[in-house]
Order: structure tokens, then C-alpha cells, then sequence
């Protein structure tokens, strides 16, 4: 019990702080970029689920919106493999699961980042044409089709490199001094 009047234990006025252990940095790097990584995968579902609901709309014939939609194109086929790379993330970030982490980081660079970069430049010229002219004559949700098409994949591609990103920071912390590799 603490006493405001009498007798203390000495040592115990809270002067001895400095020699208490403390939590070392890469459990503190480890267990921020762990939350990141998940909130990233999760995010990282949204983009796989437009491009999953084009997939459905295209090739299976089900209506989904009244709009009319490009044409499904090969490098979506590709991105939508990225899911299998999401459940590896997740799956790798339970039990600091290095090895894991690591066909995480790769895969969704083949699988998440590389489609983006060729559907990127599939569309350039469409994007070149809407700048030069300012006209353009497919329009999608109200809005030109190229402006559209580009911000889903800059938002894809942040978002992916944003897992790489957080992978690699994880596997710096927990490579280091005081993790068991696994």
C-alpha cells in the first residue's frame, strides 16, 4: 500500500525507472506493422471485388449495374489470383511465419503489382487521347471512361504496394536479434 505519511520501501518512490526492462524495439516494430498489414489486406479486398464483379458481369452474363463495361481483359484474369496471396498474407502474420511472409511479398508483386503496371499501359493511349482532346466517348458511373479506369488502378496499386511495403518491414523486424526464424 502506498503511504502518503510514514515509512516507504526505498527504492520504490518510482526513481528506479530507468533499470526496468523495457519492450525491445522489433516486438514494437513487429506488432505495428502487423495491424497495418492486415488493415492493407483488407483493404486490398476491395479492388479484387470490383475486379471480381466485372469478371462475374462479363463472362457469366449476370447483370450487376446497367452500366456497360469494357471488355474483360487479360491481366484481370491475372489480379484476380491476388486472393490466394491475401490468405497467405494473413495466414503468415499468426505465428511470425517468415518463410510465409516472404511468397507473400513476391506473389503479390507477380500477381497484385504486375497486372496493374500492364493494364496501366494497355489503356495509355485511351488515357493520352482524353488529356490531348478533353473529349472522350465512353463514360462509366458518370464520369470518363480513362479517369475511371486509372484511379481504380492507382488505388490497387497503392494499396498493394503498400502490403509489399509493410511485409518488408516485418521481415526486417523479425530477421533481427530476438525472433526465432521459422
Amino acid at each position: 500500500m502506498a503511504s502518503s505519511v510514514g515509512k516507504t520501501v526505498e527504492g520504490t518512490d518510482g526513481s528506479d525507472h530507468l533499470f526496468r526492462e523495457r519492450i525491445a524495439s522489433q516486438y514494437k516494430i513487429s506488432a505495428s506493422y502487423k495491424s497495418k498489414l492486415r488493415l492493407h489486406l483488407l483493404f486490398s479486398l476491395i479492388p479484387w471485388a470490383v475486379v471480381f464483379c466485372h469478371f462475374v458481369q462479363s463472362k457469366l452474363d449476370v447483370k450487376l449495374t446497367n452500366q456497360v463495361l469494357p471488355s474483360f481483359e487479360q491481366w484481370e484474369k491475372v489480379y484476380l489470383c491476388n486472393i490466394i496471396m491475401l490468405i497467405v498474407g494473413n495466414s503468415s502474420l499468426q505465428r511470425n511465419k517468415a518463410s510465409v511472409l516472404n511468397i507473400f511479398k513476391f506473389g503479390t508483386a507477380f500477381v497484385g503489382v504486375l497486372p496493374l503496371v500492364f493494364g496501366f499501359v494497355s489503356r495509355l493511349s485511351e488515357l493520352k487521347m482524353f488529356v490531348l482532346s478533353g473529349r472522350f466517348n465512353a463514360f462509366l458511373f458518370g464520369q470518363p471512361l480513362p479517369i475511371v479506369y486509372y484511379g481504380f488502378i492507382v488505388m490497387a496499386m497503392s494499396i498493394n504496394s503498400h502490403c509489399i511495403y509493410c511485409s518488408v518491414k516485418l521481415l526486417e523486424a523479425w530477421n533481427s536479434k530476438g525472433f526465432k526464424n521459422k
